[in-house]
């Protein structure tokens, strides 16, 4: 599947309320992170350290925010928000994960050229 451009937006809320500023704060910092580490899959030759960073931060800052905007009492979002938001960032680890292995390859075959070509 194709990863997304950008990262769902929140929606209008109810008439006559807004989304609390922990929602609209989490949402920013997914956001952010979805797109800092879009940026990173489309340059040309992401290296390991960057992709593994990025996955990193992805699986590890991404879920617990989304166990909690999902069950924010006060304002919880629609589950069909938070479906769209939860497969945006499980294609971005599948993409991460991807361009990490293929990254990964390129390293070994690199390394294996200059050995080579030294001895």
């Amino acid at each position: 599947m194709e990863l997304p451009e950008h990262f769902p937006a929140l929606p209008s809320a109810a008439p006559h309320m807004h989304w609390s500023a922990d929602m609209v704060q989490a949402h920013q910092t997914l956001t952010n992170i979805f797109n800092s580490a879009r940026t990173s899959l489309n340059l040309d030759e992401s290296d390991t350290i960057r992709l593994q960073f990025h996955l990193d931060r992805a699986i590890n800052e991404v879920v617990p925010i989304l166990d909690a905007i999902s069950s924010h009492e006060d304002n919880p979002l629609p589950a069909d928000v938070v479906e769209h938001m939860v497969l945006a960032m499980a294609l971005l680890v599948v993409h991460l994960r991807s361009a990490l292995e293929s990254s990964q390859t390129r390293s070994v075959l690199q390394l294996k050229y200059e050995l080579e070509m030294n001895y």
